[in-house]
């Protein structure tokens, strides 16, 4: 792929929220995951931040979705707007690259699920494609953190009751600790055996991934640890 021109020329690193085009989230589930975050809306996802007064650093897609008064409003405001009409990569990925190329230290994606079926598979699948331990994917809905692990740790921290999923992606061997149904070298495979409905037994816990898997969380936190 082509790769972007650097707008942002300073070398510190950043934080970055990627607002797609799918299923919006509430407006106090966009704020709270704004805060200390450069936004970059793609395409007709900027129509939504305009309605909510929220202004983008960047406005990064094919722009076949920004209404005309959302371009003029952000114009005005002097943001940045990112033509990439290439079809060789959808609007995310084309996002996910340029906050690569801009010292991306984390990579948070909001509205990517929903409407369509084929962009939410896709968009999930991304959380492979691109990852990458220094600089990791985490996906939001409403509810849901989705983060994709490989041969690594992830802890979970939230209050006891909260929901957790694992599903090998494709396939991984699992160890838990503090979950309702712990795991102890638990195989799983797409398509094959998945661990779901499972929750915090504790506000912490913890799950060993050998292999490639999607945890699924509505807890308050996931994040990933060392490599195993």
């Amino acid at each position: 792929m082509k790769t972007f021109t650097r707008l942002l020329l300073f070398m510190s690193n950043h934080f970055f929220l990627i607002i797609a085009d799918g299923t919006p989230i509430s407006a106090e589930r966009l704020h709270t995951l704004a805060e200390g975050r450069k936004l970059i809306a793609l395409d007709g996802a900027a129509n939504y931040l305009r309605s909510l007064n929220l202004t983008p650093e960047f406005i990064l897609g094919d722009m076949d979705s920004i209404t005309p008064e959302t371009k003029s409003h952000f114009t005005s405001q002097r943001v940045a707007f990112i033509h990439t009409p290439r079809q060789d990569a959808t609007d995310l990925e084309k996002a996910i690259l340029y906050c690569r190329e801009n010292n991306a230290a984390s990579i948070h994606i909001v509205s990517a699920l929903g409407r369509r079926t084929d962009h939410t598979l896709g968009n999930l699948s991304f959380l492979k494609k691109y990852h990458t331990p220094a600089s990791p994917l985490h996906c939001f809905t409403e509810t849901e953190e989705i983060i994709f692990v490989q041969d690594a740790r992830a802890i979970i921290g939230g209050e006891t009751g909260s929901r957790v999923a694992v599903l090998g992606f494709m396939k991984c061997t699992v160890k838990s600790t503090g979950l309702v149904y712990e795991m102890n070298g638990l195989p799983l495979e797409l398509g094959a055996s998945e661990s779901l409905s499972n929750a915090l037994a504790s506000p912490h816990a913890a799950i060993e991934v050998a292999g490639d898997a999607l945890i699924i969380s509505e807890a308050r936190s996931l994040a990933l640890t060392q490599k195993l």
